[in-house]
């Protein structure tokens, strides 16, 4: 999930780096790349490119944020970020409690929710042919 949503976020910073007001420097010089990476958000990179009047790739970039995919991702990768990990069905056990106790109470585990690991491979693949087609 995490690295899906880097490509997400990388594709608006490659957008927002070409046609933001930045020089040379902003890529030789980590401060100011931080800087401008910082500002970097989907809302400033659409109103970028309706400056810039390029309302293709506005329409290409808002077409890709609103796909039901892409928002599921970035939705799986915030649970994650947020509450630490996922529950891979077929992967293992999910506990409900940890492996130690507090004097003689059990520790319940946070509940992890469950991903069926087929369910998203067939979510990917069909968005894949739907392409192709």
């Amino acid at each position: 999930m995490a690295f899906y949503n880097y490509c997400i976020d990388l594709s608006w910073q490659v957008a927002w780096f070409y046609y933001g007001d930045y020089d040379i420097s902003v890529i030789r010089e980590a401060s100011k790349f931080a800087r401008a990476s910082t500002e970097c958000n989907f809302d400033e990179l659409n109103y970028i490119l309706t400056l810039s009047r390029d309302l293709k790739l506005r329409k290409v970039y808002r077409d890709f944020f609103n796909h039901e995919l892409t928002a599921l991702i970035r939705e799986k990768y915030n649970y994650i970020k947020h509450r630490g990990t996922l529950h891979f069905k077929g992967l293992g056990v999910q506990y409900d409690y940890l492996g130690i106790s507090f004097g003689n109470e059990r520790i319940p585990m946070l509940v992890n929710e469950e991903i069926d690991i087929e369910s998203w491979k067939n979510k990917f693949t069909r968005e894949i042919l739907n392409k192709r087609n």
